[in-house]
């Protein structure tokens, strides 16, 4: 791609997809704070288990692990006015070197608590069109051992100087190991590692591969251009340029697969308000692609710092972008939580596959022991179960099955919603609906898993006019009679002649005619009770003593007794009883 071309791409709208206030809610965080000890920015940073983990810091301080989940600063840094850009120790864990923006390397060879400035061999500006001569030390970037501690590789540079690598042979041996810029024999010839700018170039990061000391790989600041050796710059290396890795005049970071160095990652910023660049190469930086960033095209915040191991990439930068892959190609967002999750992310390593280490602004600093972790990005699915054709006015009761995808965070079950034609939204699982019309509706539940992905799922219901329901007979005069004989009386009760209709009601009238007789006779009815299969259904104390009886649970087709009980008051003042009985048919 040409320039022209990457200053126009550059020109794309920012598109902050995994910050957006849209993109669902993660859930709890991989990362977990670790006390820093310091509110300086977190510059660089390097981890191999909690007992060694180093990191350094705006303003030239080093910090330590104690042992103790924390970090301790070192008893002598390289001090205010150095911002350091890298710290890498040896695999014991015992040599260290410091890096900073002043052009100064630092040595330690106590674990990182007492620091040294180290004698640097003089520079020379006779690439490309830098005129000849010394020149100060550019600033240093990144630092790299190889895998049986014989060299370090050291690589900086900046605008009007040449490209930069320091070559430090033995450099856990003391007192003092060698240095040469292997970039430039001498004063006089020329650099094996080009300037790519017209006024000069840095190189901002470099890989050793492990086995073989003499295969480095350099990138430049320049729009992120490679340069890869397998003979320690003796001679020129091989150069991958335009069209390759795309990206601008910022800080690019490079990550390489130890076990194929074919594989390679480049994050990059520049601090402006353009989007910046994520990309992979799958031919040692011949070609390049775009990171993928949950689905979507890699245009990201600036990033800052990468890192690769046991296949685990992971990626930081601003607004919180903790980004992780587990496929060289699709990277997710995986932030901290809290007042963490916006965070300026500076530097990250890793330990192996799931241990890793993240520094940034105001001595912010968290740990992983998942660090390959993937986010639930997967909506949970679900069916909806009930009855298929429902009646109006009548309330239907419906029920939500939902699952996650297998290994996502589950679903949460307080945020069932549903929603229906012609009815009113509920919550809640299951949940009562009631139509208002008929005709075919659709039923939609609305769910999310704990990740805050949101399912749905639909049912087509028929929804049928509104049952018949018979109607309740009101009371009325009783059209049957049954008598009996009391004293100087008839007790007549009344009940209806044809079937009583299930879920009706029916009539019963109990009533006195007296008659002469002599001796003690009946005067009145002062109180009635109706009994329906034997239970009291009614008393009555007025007259005309009638009451309505509802037939209610009694099978079609079936016969029930009626019973009426009298409480007579008679002429001597005393007052007796006197029952009636007779029978209902409920209608088939």
């Amino acid at each position: 791609m040409s320039i022209a071309r990457r200053v126009l791409a550059a020109l794309v709208p920012f598109l902050a997809v995994l910050a957006a206030s849209g993109a669902p809610a993660q859930a709890a965080s991989v990362w977990t704070p670790v006390p820093s000890g310091t509110t300086q920015d977190i510059t660089a940073v390097q981890y191999r288990s909690d007992a060694q983990a180093w990191f350094g810091t705006s303003n030239g301080a080093v910090f330590r692990s104690n042992g103790a989940g924390g970090f301790t600063a070192a008893t002598s840094s390289p001090g205010p006015g150095n911002t350091i850009t890298d710290v890498a120790f040896n695999a014991a864990g015992t040599v260290g070197y410091a890096t900073t923006t002043t052009g100064k390397i630092y040595r330690s060879t106590d674990a990182g608590d007492h620091w040294t400035s180290l004698t640097l061999p003089t520079v020379y500006g006779s690439c490309s069109s830098l005129p000849a001569g010394a020149v100060p030390m550019p600033p240093l970037y990144r630092a790299a051992w190889a895998s049986d501690d014989s060299l370090l590789y050291v690589v900086g540079g900046a605008a009007g100087k040449s490209p930069v690598v320091l070559r430090i042979t033995n450099p856990a041996t003391l007192p003092n190991p060698t240095l040469v810029n292997a970039n430039q024999a001498s004063a006089a010839s020329s650099c094996k590692v080009v300037e790519r700018g017209a006024t000069g170039d840095a190189l901002t990061d470099v890989f050793v591969l492990p086995g073989n000391p003499q295969f480095v790989t350099v990138i430049h600041k320049y729009f992120g251009e490679l340069d890869t050796t397998t003979d320690g710059f003796a001679s020129v290396p091989t150069h991958y340029g335009a069209g390759t890795i795309n990206g601008f005049t910022g800080g690019p970071r490079l990550a390489v697969d130890p076990g194929n160095p074919n594989r390679l990652w480049v994050a990059e910023h520049s601090g402006g308000g353009s989007g910046q660049y994520f990309e992979y190469s799958e031919d040692a930086g011949a070609n390049a692609s775009r990171m993928e960033i949950g689905g979507e095209v890699s245009v990201t915040p600036n990033l800052y710092g990468i890192a690769f191991s046991g296949g685990t990439l992971l990626a930081v930068g601003d607004t919180g972008q903790i980004l992780t892959s587990i496929d060289g190609r699709t990277a997710y967002l995986q932030p901290a939580d809290g007042a963490l999750a916006g965070t300026k992310w500076q530097a990250v390593s890793l330990a192996d596959a799931t241990h890793a280490l993240v520094g940034g602004a105001g001595g912010a600093l968290v740990k992983s022991a998942a660090a390959n972790t993937i986010p639930d990005t997967t909506p949970p699915a679900g069916t909806i179960t009930g009855p298929l054709t429902p009646k109006v006015g009548v309330a239907a009761a419906y029920t939500l099955t939902a699952t996650d995808n297998a290994g996502g965070s589950g679903v949460d079950p307080a945020s069932v919603t549903w929603t229906a034609t012609s009815a009113a939204g509920a919550s809640g699982n299951p949940a009562s609906l009631t139509f208002t019309g008929t005709g075919f509706k659709t039923i939609t539940a609305s769910f999310r898993d704990n990740a805050g992905n949101v399912g749905t799922a639909t049912l087509s219901v028929d929804v049928g006019a509104a049952p018949v329901v018979p109607p309740v007979n009101p009371p009325g005069p009783p059209t049957k009679s049954t008598t009996t004989k009391v004293p100087g009386g008839t007790i007549t009760l009344g009940t209806p002649k044809a079937c009583v209709p299930k879920n009706s009601s029916f009539s019963v009238r109990l009533s006195l005619k007296r008659r002469n007789a002599k001796g003690v006779i009946v005067t009145k009815i002062t109180k009635a009770k109706f009994y329906v299969d034997g239970k009291l259904k009614k008393t009555d104390k007025k007259p005309t003593f009638t009451q309505k009886l509802t037939v209610k649970k009694l099978k079609a087709g079936s016969k029930h007794k009626v019973k009426a009980t009298a409480y007579i008051r008679m002429s001597n003042k005393k007052t007796r009883t006197k029952s009636i009985s007779t029978t209902f048919t409920v209608c088939k």
